[in-house]
């Protein structure tokens, strides 16, 4: 049988971590792919004919947005699998569901890799882990702080999209209890998730920690205020592992700078990386960590096995995991759905 001609797109930093021996092998059983990365930026470079031939386009960060010139040039192409998340920039102005085109992401598996990161601060800032372990090293003294604990603790989750999802399932385990803001959840599937939906002051008033899992859309930026901030119960933990956008940060700051009973774990911020003046470097009570709750280095390779089990399973004709499809109107729920 003639397999599908294809073609690797991204940028050639990621050429050795996406997709290892195995992956490529496999791609190779299923797909028309030579080893050769067509690298950023050229794409559009490609000869007319070699562009016409392509059928499937394994592509990743930083492949060239595929806008209705270039897929006019591209009239064979009929499945995109994307070995990275948010689709928004790759798709463009969504010519790819104009022309019936397959979209494949990888982003289950990259929110699973951020809500792993956030499982393991949410359990640290329940047992008040980073607080005694800042003021152990500030005094020469260990003082022993109860903290709100795992038992029956409030875990709020503001958003509640791919990676909320996948967190949610990761504290099944623990004996929480979780609310979720967001106002595209429907009593019924929160019901059936096992979480509590709240209004989005009421989250911040009542949860030991607040975790932050909003897309930065015109609808969510700065959306979250330091009024927000001044609910926090006593001892309470906000973790951002979104975007800076959806916060003021400013006015974050400021509250966070008046009441040292509260932490904040950032793992984003509006501005990366931050000037050296940031008052983030300065407050005992921010954790803050260089952008790294996605896939890094070896975990980049939980991608390409994704994208390589897509790919067969597209080829045997079975149903796809990450596909991606146009659903919404709105600015946060057409953002959530791209990338679930």
């Amino acid at each position: 049988m003639k397999l599908p001609k294809a073609l690797f797109h991204y940028d050639l930093f990621w050429k050795d971590q996406l997709f290892q021996a195995p992956e490529r092998t496999s791609l190779r059983s299923h797909l028309d792919i030579p080893d050769l990365v067509c690298g950023r930026g050229e794409l559009t470079r490609l000869p007319a004919e070699r562009l016409a031939e392509i059928e499937v386009l394994v592509a990743g960060w930083d492949a060239t947005t595929l806008s209705h010139d270039l897929l006019d040039r591209m009239p064979r192409l009929n499945a995109v699998f994307y070995a990275a998340g948010d689709t928004r920039g790759l798709i463009g102005e969504g010519g790819c569901f104009d022309r019936g085109i397959t979209l494949v992401s990888a982003n289950r598996e990259l929110a699973r890799s951020v809500a792993e990161h956030t499982l393991g601060f949410i359990l640290l800032s329940l047992k008040n882990v980073l607080r005694q372990a800042a003021e152990a090293k500030r005094d020469k003294t260990l003082v022993r702080r109860v903290g709100p604990g795992i038992h029956g603790s409030l875990v709020g989750l503001v958003g509640y999209g791919a990676i909320a999802r996948a967190l949610r399932g990761l504290l099944r385990p623990f004996s929480v209890r979780v609310l979720v803001y967001d106002p595209y959840l429907a009593p019924a599937e929160a019901a059936a998730e096992g979480v509590e939906r709240v209004g989005l002051e009421t989250l911040f008033a009542q949860a030991d920690v607040v975790s932050c899992h909003l897309p930065l859309t015109a609808e969510t930026k700065d959306m979250l205020r330091g009024s927000h901030f001044q609910l926090m119960r006593p001892g309470a933990t906000f973790i951002n592992t979104a975007r800076g956008g959806v916060v003021r940060e400013d006015e974050m700051l400021k509250v966070l700078a008046e009441r040292d009973d509260l932490w904040a774990v950032l793992d984003v911020l509006q501005e990366e990386p931050p000037p050296a003046a940031h008052l983030g470097f300065v407050l005992p009570n921010v954790t803050l960590t260089p952008h790294i709750a996605g896939c890094l280095g070896p975990e980049l390779a939980r991608l390409g096995c994704f994208i390589a089990a897509e790919v067969a399973r597209w080829r045997g004709g079975q149903p796809l995991l990450g596909e991606v499809r146009p659903v919404g109107t709105t600015a946060m729920r057409t953002t959530k759905q791209l990338v679930l």
